[in-house]
């Protein structure tokens, strides 16, 4: 009977370490998902502006604009203010996932939280940097962005 209460003890044991792995496991893969999609949706801008000019009527700026719990595509002929709406798109983080310690070269909403890529050029005014963060691990991922629209 001892016998038999050791091996479930064991295997109880066995069962909550597992789980715990496959838990953290998930959470991270949320982060890392997050900082993909972001590079996503900045590639793209960068690439809209750089193929602007063989767009016949395209008269727009591409940029994204990042918030704490979001991020913000969007096309403009001169800033954000004056975007146009229809062309937005969002892209709401998860709820542990957040955006800290922004500073790119444009400011849209508050100083220096977005980036702007030149109609034809397809160029930043400079480039910039934010980090994502999972609150609830405090496992974070630095997303640098060059001028020219390379993301690392």
């Amino acid at each position: 009977m001892i016998e038999l209460l050791v091996v479930m003890a064991f295997f109880m044991v066995l069962l909550h370490l597992s789980y715990s792995n496959m838990l953290n496991f998930g959470q991270g893969r949320i982060l890392k998902q997050s900082s993909e999609d972001v590079k996503m949706l900045i590639q793209d801008a960068q690439t809209k502006a750089s193929v602007s000019s063989s767009i016949s009527n395209s008269k727009y700026n591409f940029g994204v604009v990042f918030e704490t719990d979001r991020s913000r595509f969007f096309a403009s002929m001169s800033d954000y203010a004056s975007r146009e709406q229809s062309e937005d798109y969002e892209f709401i983080w998860p709820e542990n996932i957040q955006s800290e310690n922004v500073s790119l070269p444009d400011s849209c909403i508050q100083n220096f939280d977005c980036i702007i890529f030149a109609k034809a050029s397809g160029l930043a005014s400079a480039s910039g940097q934010l980090l994502l963060k999972d609150i609830n691990t405090n496992d974070s991922i630095m997303i640098k962005i060059k001028q020219n629209g390379l993301v690392e």
